[in-house]
C-alpha cells in the first residue's frame, strides 16, 4: 500500500502539486488600472464636489469622501497619514476654486477628484424603507501639472450605484451607497480579488466587466 502511494506521487507529482499551487477563484485578482501604493511618496487629497444639479447635501458628500479615504487605507494600502480628506464646505466658500489648489494647500501631490452627478433618496414607508441612487465621475490628478493620471478615459471613471429597497432607515441606506461607490472607485488602485470586484449595488460598467471576465 505504501509503495503504491509512493508510486502514485512519483508518477503524478508535478501535476498534483501544480494543481495544489494554482490560485483558487478566491485568490485570483484583477490587475489595478493605476497602482497608487507605488506613489506613497506623495499624499493623496480626496475631494468630492457636490454639484448643485446633483442634489447631494454637504453631509453626504463628506461621507463619501471619508468612505473613499478609509478604503484607500484599508484596501489600497495607502498610509493613513498620506490621505487627506477635504470637506466640501471649502468648495462652497469659493465655487471657482480648483481641487488642485486645495490639495496643494494641504500639502498633497495627488488629488482624487470625485464629481457627484446625481443623488436621490426615496422614502417608501414610515421613514424606514428607502431606495436611493448615487452617480459620480472620478479622476486622479497630478497637483503640480494638472495631468490626469487615471483613468485613461478623459471623461473620468463613471460610477452608478443604486439600492432598490432597504429597511434600516435613510442614514443606513446612504452609508451603503457611499461604501459601494467608494469600492467601485478604489478597487482600481490595488489588486482586487476577483470575487470581491463587483458589488450588488453597481449599475454601470457592466459591459466592460463582462469583457474582463469579472462578472
Amino acid at each position: 500500500m505504501v509503495v503504491s502511494v509512493v508510486i502514485l506521487f512519483a508518477g503524478s507529482g508535478c501535476n498534483l502539486f501544480g494543481f495544489l499551487s494554482s490560485p483558487s477563484a478566491f485568490e485570483k485578482t484583477i490587475k489595478p488600472e493605476f497602482e497608487l501604493k507605488s506613489h506613497q511618496a506623495q499624499k493623496v487629497y480626496v475631494w468630492v464636489e457636490p454639484t448643485p444639479s446633483s442634489r447631494i447635501d454637504v453631509k453626504t458628500a463628506d461621507l463619501l469622501a471619508q468612505s473613499v479615504g478609509i478604503q484607500l487605507n484599508k484596501k489600497a494600502g495607502i498610509w493613513k497619514n498620506n490621505i487627506i480628506v477635504g470637506s466640501s464646505l471649502e468648495g462652497q466658500k469659493d465655487m471657482l476654486i480648483r481641487p488642485e489648489a486645495l490639495a496643494e494647500k494641504a500639502g498633497a501631490g495627488l488629488v482624487l477628484y470625485i464629481q457627484v452627478e446625481s443623488f436621490e433618496t426615496i422614502n417608501h414607508h414610515s421613514n424606514k424603507i428607502y431606495s436611493g441612487r448615487l452617480a459620480s465621475r472620478a479622476a486622479l490628478l497630478d497637483v503640480k501639472t494638472g495631468q490626469v493620471l487615471w483613468p485613461a478615459n478623459i471623461n473620468g471613471l463613471e460610477t452608478d450605484i443604486a439600492i432598490e429597497m432597504m429597511a434600516q432607515g435613510e442614514d443606513a441606506m446612504v452609508s451603503r451607497l457611499c461604501a459601494a461607490a467608494s469600492h467601485c472607485i478604489v478597487r482600481n488602485f490595488y489588486a482586487c480579488r476577483k470575487t470581491e470586484y463587483r458589488v450588488d449595488e453597481e449599475r454601470s460598467r457592466l459591459n466592460e466587466m463582462i469583457q474582463q471576465d469579472v462578472y
